[in-house]
C-alpha cells in the first residue's frame, strides 16, 4: 500500500499541493512562513512522498497525497462491475426536437412581400433603367466585337507576317 509513495509527482500533483497549502494558510492551519518553506519543498519534490511529508500535519493532507498516488497506479481500462444481456435502442426524435422548416414561419410570408415588392419595381420604374442597360450592353458588344475578331487573327498570325498597312518600295 505503501509503494505508490515512491512513485515521481507530476507538475499537477505539485499544483495540489500548494493549493492545499495556501488554503491550509487561509484557514489558520500554516503561518505564512511556514507556507513559504513548504511551498519551496513543494515545487523542487520529486516523488509522492516528499509531498506527505508537507502535509500529513494538516487534517486532509494525507489522504490528498495519498489519492494523487493512487489514481497514477489504476488501470486506464476500466472494466464493468455487472454485463447487461439485452440493450434498448430509442429512434425516436427527442422531445425539443424542431423542424427546421416551422422554426420562423415569418420569414417565408416576408420574403414573399420583398418578392412582390421587386417584381412591381422592375415592372414599372426599374424596366427603364433595365432597359437602358441592357441596350447600353447591346451597343458594347457591337463596338467591341470587330476589335475582338481582328486581335484573335492577329495573335494567331507569325510574329511580323500581318500588317494591316503595307509599306510600299518605289
Amino acid at each position: 500500500m505503501g509503494d505508490e509513495l515512491f512513485l515521481r509527482a507530476s507538475d499537477q500533483d505539485r499544483n495540489k499541493v500548494t493549493n492545499f497549502l495556501s488554503d491550509a494558510l487561509a484557514k489558520g492551519f500554516i503561518t505564512t512562513d511556514e507556507m513559504r518553506g513548504r511551498l519551496d519543498v513543494a515545487i523542487a519534490s520529486k516523488t509522492f512522498s516528499d509531498l506527505l511529508t508537507l502535509v500529513k500535519d494538516i487534517p486532509g493532507g494525507a489522504e490528498l497525497v495519498r489519492d494523487a498516488a493512487r489514481s497514477h497506479i489504476r488501470s486506464n481500462f476500466a472494466t464493468p462491475q455487472s454485463y447487461s444481456t439485452s440493450s434498448h435502442l430509442d429512434l425516436r426524435p427527442p422531445h425539443n426536437h424542431r423542424h427546421q422548416t416551422n422554426r420562423h414561419p415569418g420569414l417565408r410570408v416576408a420574403a414573399l412581400i420583398l418578392g412582390f415588392m421587386f417584381f412591381f419595381q422592375m415592372a414599372t420604374a426599374g424596366a427603364f433603367i433595365l432597359f437602358k442597360l441592357v441596350s447600353f450592353m447591346f451597343i458594347l458588344g457591337i463596338m467591341m466585337a470587330p476589335l475582338f475578331i481582328i486581335s484573335r487573327i492577329v495573335r494567331r498570325s507569325p510574329r511580323g507576317s500581318f500588317r494591316l498597312i503595307r509599306k510600299r518600295h518605289f
